[in-house]
């Protein structure tokens, strides 16, 4: 008799338990996931290493796998193989196909710790001038990724709390300056090289550290702030590419575009960019300063070489 009761009292709260349950799981998932919002929010801002949470290995069996799966795809498609073959030697004869020299890459596994997810990256170093290769490197392995229209709606949503978390926030972010400023490289570039440890031998870490320091050399003087006769020097000893859309382009497609400026020096960095789009907006940004119609217009006679192209015919004149 005790045991019907017991079960039967068991039975008249077994649903008020599981409603209780229901809604206590319900209400942790969106905790959850309005902490991982306002997590990615804050990173928006703070701007930490990509890799901080991710596990990354050296994929030294890479290429001897790649090989392999083309030998077993030439097996089973022939045809198609037979006609990628014959469209490359046309494109080396026309002088498409140009193999980059003195490139070295390095091919990582990423792994998600929690899900188990992976996926290939790849850092591409340019032997010669100590620079990462950004044709071939994953951008955002060092926080080069595109962010587009969501992380801007992200900030925005999260904006009211990240006004709360601001001390929090200015603190991280002195925190990685500081990082940055006492090691002479990006914190992505720091958190890559510890995350590799062991991985990579001694001469491996030499040439990935000088390279990403003097990348991060090259990006700090990209945010330089110059004055107008600073720019003005500068980019008299660059040489300047420019491009002209020709009149029948100007009247298809209006006054967008008309216009293309781009200074570079000796070793083909872009160190200034403008352009004139007709008579509504003129611009020149040269290094991390913007200027805009008159001195715009001057900055635009500074130049040590000029390549002039008016719809595909090259003109130079020193």
């Amino acid at each position: 008799m005790p045991d019907r009761l017991d079960s039967g009292v068991v039975g008249m709260y077994a649903p008020a338990t599981s409603f209780f349950k229901e809604k206590t799981m319900k209400l942790t998932e969106r905790l959850r996931t309005a902490i991982a919002i306002v997590s990615e929010g804050v990173n928006l801002w703070v701007d930490p290493p990509r890799i901080r949470k991710l596990k990354v290995t050296i994929d030294r069996g890479w290429y001897e796998r790649r090989a392999a799966q083309r030998e077993a795809d030439k097996l089973a498609h022939p045809e198609i193989w037979d006609r990628h073959r014959k469209r490359a030697e046309g494109f080396a004869k026309q002088g498409l196909l140009q193999k980059p020299k003195n490139l070295r890459r390095y091919r990582l596994l990423v792994t998600h710790p929690q899900t188990g997810a992976q996926h290939d990256a790849s850092v591409v170093i340019d032997i010669e001038r100590r620079l990462i290769d950004w044709t071939y490197t994953s951008a955002w392995l060092f926080g080069e990724e595109h962010e587009g229209s969501g992380g801007i709606g992200l900030m925005l949503i999260t904006l009211p709390t990240s006004a709360l978390l601001s001390p929090y926030i200015f603190v991280r972010m002195r925190m990685y300056a500081a990082q940055e400023e006492r090691e002479g490289m990006s914190r992505h570039g720091s958190a890559l090289l510890e995350a590799l440890g062991d991985q990579i031998t001694a001469d491996e870490r030499l040439e990935m550290t000088d390279a990403f320091k003097s990348e991060w050399a090259r990006q700090c003087l990209r945010r330089k702030k110059v004055t107008l006769a600073q720019a003005d020097d500068l980019l008299r000893t660059l040489r300047l590419v420019e491009r002209h859309a020709s009149e029948n382009e100007a009247m298809q497609y209006g006054d967008v575009a008309a216009s293309d400026y781009r200074w570079f020096d000796e070793a083909g960095d872009c160190l200034a960019q403008g352009g004139i789009y007709g008579t509504r907006d003129h611009y020149v940004k040269v290094l991390g300063s913007v200027f805009e119609d008159e001195e715009a217009d001057r900055l635009i006679s500074c130049f040590a070489v000029r390549e002039k192209t008016v719809n595909g015919k090259k003109r130079a004149r020193a």
